[in-house]
């Protein structure tokens, strides 16, 4: 058969980016504390091992643009972490991102998106069912749901087929419809639907009544299939209801009472059980391996669409970005997808604009501590990521071109137990870094460099990292607390935070484009808490 997916147009583009996720930088993280013990002179110690390591297949950059708390809130709970992982390999070049963002839009037809959710969820409910046939404690009831699952498993598909093949437009979605019309036109298709319906629908031909006597309950089998007391209630009293009905064969095992029915019921229709028991048996594998990969690549689709439209529900936009061959960038109307995801409108949350224009190598981000640099930073970071596994991405509209890499150095805290001091740690940081930095045109979003070091040594470290980025061709997005870094280096854009907003001592969190100022306004968030030197020592004086 030949390939198919939801997620690749190609083997050789699903095997180039599986094999690019492996490589890629990985979030190193603490692993699972072991508990030893060692003899030291006459005390017993004990010896914590916390060793780094690569911390299974999350991409590195992660943590820093909070990805992990947006893959998060997507996936839900993915046991198998097939849905996962997905998310960790990037597209590579225009037709991998163009190939899914067009299977996205064509999701964004009602009709369509109704179709496909119809289809996701009757797969899973046949698989369910299939769950069920392997617990049932009874012939008749694992046969039962065994012809169920087959019995909606041709359905949904037949539905896929009809309700979709004058809607979709993407490479996509054509291809599967048309691998799905040949599969339920196919000989073997239509004779285990016919023989699935047809066995169905004798067992639920079955009748039966039960006469509750004192000490016993009698079964009265009966071949013909009028329900007579039910056509007198319709009559006579059609707007009663009973509320004390006691429902038989509701759960997955069945009660003492319900074996004994099912066991009566299977002498009376032995030759029906036993031959609805051989087919389910001799085809269960009924389920094509195709429709098993559709509906786990499909999961992928329904739960961005799902997170996409929790944030367009509070009118948080999205779009499709338009991919350009050069590093130029156009952002308007960006926000951070995780304070979106936590707040309950879009006014909520400013969103800002960005301008680079291909002659620049990016952007410095300078201005008032509490600002919204590292905010905007990331919002560069998380849309560039969507872009880059083919959704659509947060905000109005976009330009952008494709990267290579994305690479990411946010401050951390100090890690007493390397007994390394945080500027080393930094550097051995970026040196990390910098050895999965392969070729050219990569995107490198950094956060306070060598903050722990004095300004001068801060200053000459950055520039000479920054020029060396440059000189790959690569886009540059540096949140900086030295002002004249941003001054020395012309190749790149100086942006800085908005200030003197019309209340006293509050910030705009808008990013303008701007000369660097030579201060942080420290003294707007001391005095906005009241912990200016005058304030404290009133405090002080009071409590005194």
């Amino acid at each position: 058969m030949a390939y198919f997916s939801l997620l690749y147009e190609t083997k050789l583009s699903e095997d180039k980016i599986k094999e690019s996720a492996k490589k890629q930088r990985l979030l190193k993280g603490v692993t699972d504390q072991k508990r030893k013990f060692e003899i030291i002179g006459s005390k017993m110690v004990e010896i914590t091992d916390n060793s780094d390591q690569y911390s299974s297949k999350v991409p590195a950059f992660f943590k820093d643009l909070n990805l992990d708390q947006v893959i998060e809130k997507i996936v839900l709970e993915d046991t198998d972490r097939i849905l996962t992982e997905t998310f960790y390999g990037l597209l590579q070049n225009k037709d991998e991102i163009t190939y899914r963002q067009d299977i996205f839009k064509d999701l964004d037809k009602p009709v369509v998106y109704q179709s496909i959710m119809d289809f996701y969820s009757s797969i899973s409910q046949v698989n369910q069912f299939i769950d069920y046939s392997e617990k049932a404690n009874h012939t008749i009831q694992t046969c039962k749901y065994r012809l169920d699952a087959m019995c909606l498993y041709y359905e949904s598909i037949l539905q896929l087929v009809g309700k979709t093949s004058k809607y979709v437009d993407s490479t996509g979605l054509r291809k599967l419809h048309s691998l799905l019309k040949d599969y339920s036109e196919s000989d073997i298709f239509l004779e285990l639907k016919n023989v699935s319906f047809s066995l169905k629908e004798k067992i639920e031909s079955i009748h039966y009544n039960l006469t509750v006597l004192p000490g016993k309950i009698l079964l009265h089998y009966k071949k013909e299939e009028n329900d007579f007391s039910e056509k007198l209630k319709n009559v006579f009293f059609p707007d009663v209801e009973y509320h004390n009905e006691i429902l038989f064969f509701r759960q997955v095992t069945l009660t003492d009472l319900e074996l004994k029915i099912a066991d009566i019921l299977y002498k009376k229709e032995k030759g029906l059980f036993m031959e609805c028991s051989a087919f389910t048996a001799n085809h269960s594998d009924f389920r094509d391996s195709l429709i098993i990969q559709i509906h786990r690549e499909l999961k992928f689709y329904i739960s961005c669409r799902t997170y996409i439209n929790t944030l367009k529900s509070k009118q948080f936009p999205f779009c499709y970005p338009d991919i350009v061959n050069n590093r130029g960038i156009e952002l308007k109307g960006i926000y951070d997808l995780v304070m979106a995801y936590k707040s309950k409108i879009n006014t909520d949350i400013i969103a800002n604009d960005l301008l680079l224009d291909k002659s620049h190598s990016g952007v410095f981000i300078t201005g008032a501590n509490q600002g919204g640099k590292t905010t905007f930073a990331r919002c560069i970071g998380q849309l560039t990521y969507f872009m880059l596994i083919g959704l659509p991405v947060p905000g109005l509209s976009a330009r952008l071109p494709i990267y290579n890499g994305m690479f990411t150095h946010f401050s951390t805290e100090e890690n007493a137990e390397t007994g390394n001091g945080k500027l080393k740690e930094e550097l051995l940081r970026i040196k990390d870094m910098l050895f999965y930095t392969s070729g050219n045109n990569n995107l490198f979003i950094l956060n306070e460099l060598f903050s722990s070091t004095t300004t001068l040594d801060a200053f000459d470290m950055s520039k000479l990292l920054i020029q060396k980025l440059a000189e790959t061709d690569s886009v540059i997005i540096c949140v900086t607390h030295i002002p004249s870094l941003a001054a020395s280096c012309k190749e790149m854009l100086s942006l800085g935070t908005e200030t003197g907003s019309s209340e006293k001592n509050r910030r705009t969190y808008r990013i303008i484009p701007k000369e660097a100022e030579p201060t942080a306004y420290a003294s707007d968030i001391a005095n906005q808490y009241q912990l200016t030197y005058k304030q404290i020592k009133e405090v002080l004086e009071y409590e005194g």
